[in-house]
């Protein structure tokens, strides 16, 4: 025991410091480690050595959750600790398929609803699970907003003639950070990644990186800082799960407010949409909406503010 009273922490060999005081950054992760990899490659990798969801050793499993709680409390320092303090952080997610090809019509129309959400008078600060896909595309148009919006559909243009990630991985980070240079300074925005899914690549459009060994306390948490709302671009099983945990987060008001929950596409969302909507509160039902274009997502976050809701003593 510590002189404070405080068990002292953990000895690791890890890559990672399971006592640091910021979020990470692109340029960070992807620094070179000892071993010649990528920061973000070697905790990967010790990750996977520790079995990842169990870690066969508990300084290990001790020190993985160490770092976890100080990057919620370096996030807190970000975006505020209490719901009052998040809601005037003015977060938005956008939540979409990783599979989403750079280019695609999902990837344009979600990098438009970034730049739009990031471009606004009052602007969005833009949120997304850190990865490939929708996800990337978010925090492009984010990245490159409150200029030419012709300046994010040639960067667009340019990520598209380049190799998908699973195909090339090293081709696919490079295309992306030839982009990020040509267009810097980028504008500010998060990514919320887990080293449970290290298969995929470095954000490189976000501007802070909240990165957990937990997928629990990453989904979790990335629903519950969008108070002021999510927009649901087309995505698969992990969109799916996302929408009903944000549903019933709404439905219990957990985090002290209810938030819009805006879904972008009939053609995907419509009977999902429907299905909610009939099961709906009162106090729910008017924060749900079904749109088509990105133009459409900002006016529904607009004119659906988050609504704060007493929490019992």
């Amino acid at each position: 025991m510590a002189d404070d009273g405080l068990m002292p922490g953990p000895r690791t060999k890890g890559p990672y410091d399971p006592d640091r005081r910021t979020l990470y950054s692109p340029a960070e992760l992807l620094a070179g480690s000892e071993n010649g990899l990528s920061l973000d490659d070697a905790v990967d990798r010790h990750f996977r050595h520790h079995q990842r969801r169990h870690p066969d050793d508990a300084a290990e499993a001790l020190a993985q959750r160490l770092h976890d709680y100080a990057i919620d409390q370096a996030l807190q320092a970000r975006i505020g600790a209490s719901p009052a303090q998040r809601a005037a952080s003015r977060i938005v997610g956008i939540m979409g398929g990783h599979a989403v090809r750079r280019g695609d019509d999902a990837y344009r129309a979600a990098a438009r609803t970034g730049f739009l959400l990031a471009s606004a008078d009052d602007p969005y600060l833009v949120a997304t699970g850190g990865g490939p896909g929708v996800m990337e595309a978010g925090n492009l148009g984010a990245a490159l907003s409150g200029r030419d919006e012709r300046e994010l559909l040639a960067a667009i243009d340019r990520l598209a003639n380049g190799p998908e990630w699973r195909a090339d991985p090293g081709a696919y980070l490079e295309a992306g950070l030839e982009v990020a240079a040509a267009h810097g300074p980028l504008r500010p925005s998060i990514a919320i990644p887990t080293w449970f899914y290290g298969n995929e690549p470095t954000n490189v459009f976000a501007t802070e990186i909240v990165k957990y060994f937990s997928n629990g306390l990453r989904e979790e948490g990335l629903l519950a800082i969008c108070l002021h709302g999510i927009v649901y671009a087309p995505g698969s099983a992990g969109t799916l799960q996302e929408i009903f945990t944000d549903h019933a987060q709404n439905h219990y008001a957990s985090y002290g407010y209810r938030s819009p929950m805006v879904f972008l596409g009939e053609q995907r969302y419509g009977r999902i949409f429907e299905l909610l909507r009939a099961e709906a509160t009162s106090g729910v039902e008017p924060l749900l909406v079904l749109v088509e274009t990105p133009e459409e997502v900002v006016a529904a976050i607009e004119e659906r503010r988050p609504v704060a809701v007493d929490q019992p003593k």
